[in-house]
């Protein structure tokens, strides 16, 4: 099964909602769920009000966006702040766990560690969930001038193939997929990427503007918002081996 792992499909992929995804590939129905890396909640909101599930523990190494979901008070969510390589939960405690777009963000020397300490924290045949971003498409291609993640989403992906290698988990699927991104303006990409709390992102003057002229060279007169975006991605669905 490991053999068969793809870090992309090289297809044309079909434009989906995450949460519908997730609908086809997880089964929530009362559900102990752990999302490591929920940046400001969005999704784990989503699931906490709309399946039923058990109960929903979101984590942010990100100070500042933890602190603004500590303000939220939604009945079954519950947040805390630690790092994917030290879990501080139970051995088995949940059915599910999560990692949205965030596992190329662990640090590569301790990918391993935080796919054992998942593992560990998982129930017997537990589901890993892991949605990762392919590098490919227009939102990358202006992303990746001045935050260039091509070499640590290959290393998120062996890492993955390595945890299976290991016997810590089985593959159970794959699936690649198209997301949607929509923007108003430059301005508003910058505040939500550039200026985002979890990443110190420097721009020198000249690769500001080189940034914003690739940016503005995606605008769509026709489309409102002006500016759409087809983000590639692809989700790895592994199984605790008991």
């Amino acid at each position: 099964m490991n053999n068969k792992m793809k870090i992309d499909n090289l297809e044309n992929k079909k434009v989906m909602d995450e949460l519908s995804v997730m609908d086809e590939m997880l089964n929530f129905n009362n559900s102990n769920i752990l999302e490591i890396g929920c940046g400001n909640a969005k999704r784990a909101q989503e699931i906490v009000l709309s399946r039923n599930i058990s109960s929903f523990k979101a984590v942010e190494v990100d100070l500042t966006a933890h602190k603004i979901n500590l303000s939220k008070n939604i009945n079954k969510l519950n947040f805390d702040s630690y790092p994917c390589e030290d879990i501080r939960e139970e051995d088995q405690s949940f059915d599910i766990v999560m990692m949205l777009k965030s596992f190329h963000h662990v640090s590569p020397n301790k990918m391993f560690v935080g796919l054992k300490e998942i593992n560990r924290v998982l129930k017997s045949s537990g589901l890993l969930y892991i949605s990762e971003p392919i590098f490919n498409g227009n939102y990358n291609n202006v992303i990746r001038i001045f935050h260039n993640e091509q070499e640590v989403r290959a290393l998120a992906f062996k890492a993955i193939k390595l945890s299976i290698e290991e016997n810590l988990f089985e593959l159970v699927s794959q699936f690649f997929y198209s997301s949607v991104i929509t923007l108003n303006s430059f301005e508003e990409f910058e505040n939500n990427v550039i200026k985002a709390t979890h990443t110190n992102h420097d721009l020198s003057y000249d690769k500001y503007i080189k940034v914003k002229n690739k940016f503005e060279s995606y605008k769509d007169l026709s489309r409102s918002p002006n500016y759409f975006f087809e983000v590639p991605m692809r989700v790895d669905l592994l199984r605790k081996i008991s």
